[in-house]
């Protein structure tokens, strides 16, 4: 029997700063190991300022650039960091949006786009709605040292 979790706040609360990852409120998103899968993605808040790093790939597996704390880093593709007119910032490959970052309320972050692994397998998808998970590991919130809700992969 599967389990649905929807509508949950881990490691934050209603009025409080958090993304929207798998239905859930959270205050802290990775996806992947960081140095151990070839496909990473964290998503956190620091100093109430959202932030997010990884590495993104295209739907063939191609290396388009690496994200640092909203930074561009590593650019393999055509990679252009676009701010958006409401808070919130996309970037593009060719015309294509890779990542989109833009808040849905004024504490609620949502990350759109598609993201893949090295042999281009969409891991990740989200739309203005929701960021939904297809492969892990993933950790959905975080205090200290202490993950929240953990998905094995």
């Amino acid at each position: 029997m599967g389990v649905r979790l929807i509508g949950n706040y881990v490691f934050t609360g209603p009025g409080q700063k958090a993304f929207l990852v798998s239905s859930n409120y959270v205050n802290y998103f990775e996806l992947g190991r960081k140095r151990m899968t070839d496909y990473y993605l964290e998503a956190k808040i620091v100093e109430g300022e959202f932030l997010v790093s990884g590495t993104l790939y295209d739907q063939k597996g191609t290396l388009l650039c690496n994200v640092k704390e909203n930074h561009l880093e590593n650019i393999k593709g055509n990679c252009i960091f676009e701010p958006l007119q409401k808070q919130g910032y996309q970037i593009v490959d060719r015309g294509n949006v890779i990542l989109r970052l833009f808040l849905k309320e004024p504490n609620i972050c949502i990350l759109q786009g598609k993201f893949y692994d090295s042999n281009g397998n969409l891991i990740v998808e989200g739309d203005e709605n929701d960021l939904r998970i297809f492969k892990g590991p993933a950790v959905l919130g975080k205090s200290g040292i202490s993950p929240g809700i953990v998905l094995d992969g």
